[in-house]
């Protein structure tokens, strides 16, 4: 069953629309939204504008659409993309899947194990507790990822990643791995794409830290 009842709210400079719904497929109607349903899993896409998005207590996969959006997974095990825009991501309880998409975005995972990927351009990831896996893809943007933890995280990435010659974890570390002036571990992927490793040193990365695919 499918039950509706639309709230108007008022947030600085937004005209919201908020909708709580059972079961539910909700696509974005106005420039700037915020949609906090309740009930079970569902499928939310923000569509244009500014949005707020959050999940809820099951299994949810949001869609942030364009422009800059705030996307919140909740409970359970969520998938979140972030799209056009500097967006917002935070995957919150549970596995979540979370992808920033286009944009200079935040990405938060949360507690359990998630999977990040930030997407195109310079973003930010974490990924809070649990054992968490970095998606590093095909990208021209400068990432940083705030709280990899030796030993529990991985980085995940395709051998030749942007045609760079880098089919193992052994060569990765040996030939593309460096210190910024802090002393942080910087990875360069070529094509302009630069990861670091905000508190890890060069010299503590092993090939457990990797898993190429």
């Amino acid at each position: 069953p499918v039950s509706s009842s639309p709230v108007t709210s008022s947030m600085p400079g937004h005209s919201d629309h908020l909708q709580r719904i059972e079961s539910y497929i909700i696509i974005g109607r106005f420039r700037h939204e915020l949609v906090r349903p309740s009930g079970k899993c569902g499928l939310i896409y923000g569509n244009r504008g500014d949005d707020v998005l959050y999940g809820n207590l099951d299994r949810d996969t949001l869609y942030g659409g364009a422009d800059n959006d705030t996307v919140f997974g909740g409970s359970d095990n969520d998938i979140v993309f972030g799209n056009i825009g500097a967006d917002s991501l935070v995957g919150g309880i549970g596995n979540d899947l979370l992808h920033g998409g286009q944009g200079t975005d935040t990405v938060q995972g949360g507690d359990g194990a998630d999977t990040i990927n930030g997407g195109v351009n310079d973003d930010l990831l974490s990924g809070g507790g649990g054992a968490d896996v970095f998606e590093l893809s095909t990208s021209n943007g400068h990432d940083t990822i705030a709280d990899f933890s030796h030993g529990v995280d991985i980085i995940r990435l395709a051998r030749n990643l942007n045609n760079s010659g880098i089919g193992d974890a052994a060569t990765l570390i040996a030939t593309r791995t460096s210190s910024d002036g802090a002393g942080h571990a910087v990875i360069d992927l070529g094509d302009s794409h630069q990861v670091t490793l905000l508190g890890v040193a060069r010299s503590t990365l092993t090939a457990a830290d990797f898993a190429f695919i």
